[in-house]
């Protein structure tokens, strides 16, 4: 309905356009013509009747004039169609008077009102006709006063040929206008045909965009109810999840009471500092586990006068770790205060052998056990004698760092060579030698910038750069040290960590 609305308004203002260029810049050469002829065969037959008289001059001056008159105030008028009107007035009033100047002959006065109507019936209907016929009455009315109303029923050749070149005319003027008419509706038939085309084109681009976003629409209204199913088996999945969630947190909560309950057994079962004070003297103990409970462990009793000192590195670390070294400090108990064996060689294959016995390693191919390294210090004889599985032992003389290796024989599980026996190292010391005992938590340490061991090498270096400060201050740059290289390398602690340094007095 709006399209038919636009190309209607479209057609009403060209029609709009073609009536003012026909009624104004096309008549004007014609109206110069028409009123040419007026003048001519009014003067024609005036000269005949021999009346050359004042309203004849007046008559033809005014009809010189008129045509030019009116395309001046039409070209710089605003209201076109009116001037256009008012020239038609004059020009129907004038054909009036013109007739009444003929004497109301009869064949120039009929042409003249046949043409003069016809005219006017093409430009503007039969209302126009009859106002136009109205005021042609009057131009003859005013024309007969003029003449006084004298009439001449008789006209000669002359009059008659010239009445019809002027029916010729008006002939021409009438055909002529139609034609133009003609060509301009079908102009304007032809404007809206291309109207009405671009019209329907867009129409159909528009009902296509239609369609389209229909399509779109219905695929949005099907994706937003996925979405909302979906959403709906989220929020329930949220929940199972929440509900999981706070299952396993309740699980891991009395897991963590646990784990922290089995450290304070742990620790129970671990030398005290005040024994380990007495029986060292100046001692640090640096005890890092990974998780809140160890497989490292450290091991301090005296047995007939003799200190027996080790640190052991289980298999694993957190609950495992922690289950072994149970195990071991138990077995170690057992060795040293019922089997009364107080050599580290002989302390290392005993272990070796219960571990093997507790663990059933022959029937089940456990390979679970421990690495350590293990001093006895004979205070009477001033002497240290070592025995370690994969574990050395470096202690700090004269300036002189000496690095004992050890056997590389795990304690625990099947192997080659299990009936190697343990070698024993034993040196003299004198006061103020320093010693190290660890596990290798420390040395295998990944950090640094590129992301490396710390290494046994880097190790020693620290030790032999720290020996003469204090045991206690000792302690803290080992921790501060291992603590910078964890984090310049954006990494975790993957072990426990156990390192003992002893100085003896």
């Amino acid at each position: 309905m709006q399209i038919y609305t636009l190309s209607n308004n479209k057609a009403q203002d060209m029609q709009k356009e073609r009536t003012l260029k026909g009624s104004g810049q096309f008549t004007y050469p014609t109206r110069i013509g028409a009123y040419a002829v007026n003048i001519g065969l009014v003067v024609l037959y005036q000269w005949q009747l021999e009346k050359m008289d004042t309203l004849l001059y007046f008559f033809v001056f005014w009809c010189f004039l008129f045509p030019h008159l009116f395309y001046a105030i039409y070209q710089y008028s605003k209201a076109a169609p009116i001037v256009e009107k008012v020239a038609l007035v004059f020009d129907i009033l004038f054909a009036g008077i013109a007739g009444a100047l003929f004497h109301f002959a009869y064949l120039p006065t009929t042409i003249i009102a046949v043409t003069i109507s016809s005219t006017v019936m093409m430009i503007g209907g039969l209302r126009l006709f009859l106002q136009g016929m109205a005021f042609y009455a009057i131009g003859m009315f005013l024309g007969g006063a003029a003449v006084q109303f004298a009439v001449d029923v008789q006209s000669n050749y002359l009059i008659n040929v010239a009445s019809t070149v002027y029916l010729a005319f008006y002939s021409y003027f009438f055909g002529f206008m139609n034609y133009q008419g003609v060509i301009e509706v079908k102009k304007s038939k032809e404007k809206i045909r291309k109207i009405n085309e671009q019209l329907q084109a867009q129409n159909i681009t528009i009902q296509e965009q239609a369609q389209l976003l229909q399509e779109k629409n219905e695929e949005i209204t099907t994706q937003a109810e996925e979405i909302r199913q979906f959403n709906e088996e989220l929020i329930v999945t949220l929940d199972m999840i929440n509900v999981q969630r706070d299952e396993i947190a309740h699980k891991n909560q009395a897991l963590t009471e646990s784990i922290n309950y089995a450290k304070n057994i742990q620790q129970a079962v671990l030398p005290r500092n005040d024994t380990i004070k007495q029986l060292l003297g100046e001692y640090f103990i640096f005890y890092q586990p990974k998780d809140i409970v160890s497989g490292d462990f450290y091991y301090c009793v005296e047995k007939g006068g003799k200190i027996i000192l080790a640190a052991v590195d289980c298999t694993g670390h957190g609950v495992p770790g922690a289950f072994m070294s149970l195990i071991g400090n138990d077995l170690l108990n057992d060795i040293v205060f019922n089997q009364n064996i107080v050599e580290p060689h002989q302390i290392l294959e005993a272990l070796r052998q219960g571990i093997r016995l507790i663990l059933r390693q022959k029937e089940t191919n456990n390979r679970d056990g421990m690495d350590l390294a293990l001093v006895v210090i004979d205070k009477m004889q001033k002497t240290i004698s070592y025995a370690g599985a994969k574990n050395p032992f470096i202690y700090i003389s004269n300036n002189e760092i000496i690095h004992i290796k050890a056997d590389k024989y795990h304690i625990g599980g099947e192997q080659k060579n299990n009936d190697t026996p343990f070698q024993q190292h034993t040196i003299s010391y004198q006061k103020g030698l320093t010693f190290y005992l660890f596990s290798d938590g420390y040395q295998d340490q990944f950090g640094g910038k590129e992301g490396k061991k710390f290494m046994l090498k880097n190790m020693k270096n620290l030790f032999q750069s720290i020996y003469t400060k204090d045991l206690a201050e000792q302690q803290t740059i080992l921790a501060q040290t291992i603590e910078k290289w964890i984090r310049e390398g954006n990494e975790n602690q993957i072990d426990d960590i156990l390192v003992i340094g002893v100085r003896l007095n």
